[in-house]
């Protein structure tokens, strides 16, 4: 028992908190009125947790162990449009980039929301943080990331 408690504090006393901004959030299932070409949209990860700040407009906050998959680029940006336009989402797909290098810094999460929904977001990362942040989700959640070949 005092070894099981030990696990179950360690981390969340390790204070492992890193944050990235300059992200923009392209669509999801999520409504919120946000400008796709702004990049005041940032994430925090915060022990289990994933934060994202949409502009100052709306905040989330998901658990872990509640996503169910991680995609970046041209995956992230077809599964993501999918869920979207099957959600009935009166966000749009966005139509940016029929060129690849519009896509390569997208990142897609999946997850199970607080009241049980199905839930994902498309969000474009400035270069410069894109490969920290993804490779930080993926060890959070213990998801490997789908791409396309």
């Amino acid at each position: 028992m005092v070894v099981t408690l030990a696990l179950i504090l360690v981390p969340s006393c390790l204070g492992t908190s890193k944050s990235w901004n300059k992200i923009r959030y392209q669509t999801g299932t999520i409504e919120v009125k946000v400008n796709p070409f702004d990049w005041n949209t940032s994430l925090k990860i915060d022990g289990p947790l994933i934060e994202i700040n949409f502009a100052g407009r709306k905040k989330i906050s998901i658990e872990s162990r509640s996503v169910t998959s991680l995609y970046s680029g041209e995956a992230a940006y077809r599964r993501i449009s999918e869920l979207v336009s099957r959600s009935g989402s009166s966000r749009p797909v966005p139509l940016f980039g029929m060129l690849q290098g519009d896509k390569e810094h997208l990142i897609g999460l999946e997850f199970t929301g607080a009241d049980g929904a199905h839930t994902a977001l498309l969000l474009f990362v400035q270069k410069d943080g894109y490969h920290d942040l993804l490779q930080a989700l993926s060890e959070l959640t213990r998801k490997s990331v789908k791409e396309i070949p």
